[in-house]
């Protein structure tokens, strides 16, 4: 038999899956109140255990998190991780593996086949091809933080195959690192611009109309 909560532990609870679930649908609570038609005041409040969204509110949000509503009302601390998620990250670490296993198999190719003193570089341009290849699906689940971390992965990883690759041939070939540090620079003012137009956007005012009940929906009563 389960125990019993209070009321408040309740919305506490519920408001502890909904932002697990949003997190794990990389969304922020402006999308979230855009895509269910509220403010992201209503979406912030819910989250805070200040109120709680209809059951109808509930299934749209869960199917938004594709996950069941039972998930969002779970009030054991066991959480689940939504089966698309799962399938998102095994394609990720499927293509990643397929990269490695190209690596690999050219590296026994080279050596076994040919003389090439420098086989191991394989595993070197492995780094930015595999990286590269999180980066496109990153792009695509709109997985802003990863997509981040992977892009300046690429450039250092490019950038280092690269000298390695020419440092013997081409003298003051390490200025190429300059060319990496700009990049990485441009990168990161990006990323920080993208938070800032999103800061902008949310910090914008959300006019109502006279219809009563987008007023209500709108203020999230």
């Amino acid at each position: 038999m389960k125990e019993k909560i209070s009321e408040k532990d309740f919305k506490a609870t519920v408001a502890g899956n909904l932002v697990f679930y949003r997190n794990l649908a990389d969304m922020t609570q402006l999308q979230v109140a855009e895509a269910l038609n509220y403010s992201d005041k209503s979406v912030s409040k819910w989250e805070r255990g200040e109120g709680l969204p209809d059951m109808y509110v509930l299934y749209q949000i869960a199917s938004l998190y594709h996950v069941g509503i039972n998930d969002l009302l779970n009030t054991s601390r066991k959480k689940r991780m939504p089966f698309e998620r799962r399938g998102k990250l095994l394609v990720s670490l499927l293509s990643t593996g397929i990269v490695w296993l190209v690596a690999v198999i050219v590296f026994v190719a080279l050596t076994l086949f040919t003389e090439v003193p420098d086989a191991w570089m394989t595993f070197v341009y492995a780094i930015p091809v595999s990286s590269i290849v999180l980066v496109v699906f990153s792009a695509i689940w709109a997985k802003r933080v990863l997509t981040g971390i992977v892009s300046s992965i690429i450039i250092w990883s490019l950038s280092a195959a690269i000298y390695l690759t020419f440092s013997i041939a081409v003298d003051k070939i390490g200025v190429i690192f300059l060319i990496s540090g700009t990049l990485q620079i441009l990168a990161i003012m990006w990323f920080f611009l993208r938070d800032l137009l999103y800061k902008m956007r949310k910090a914008a005012p959300i006019y109502q109309t006279s219809d009563e009940n987008n007023k209500n929906k709108i203020d999230g009563e």
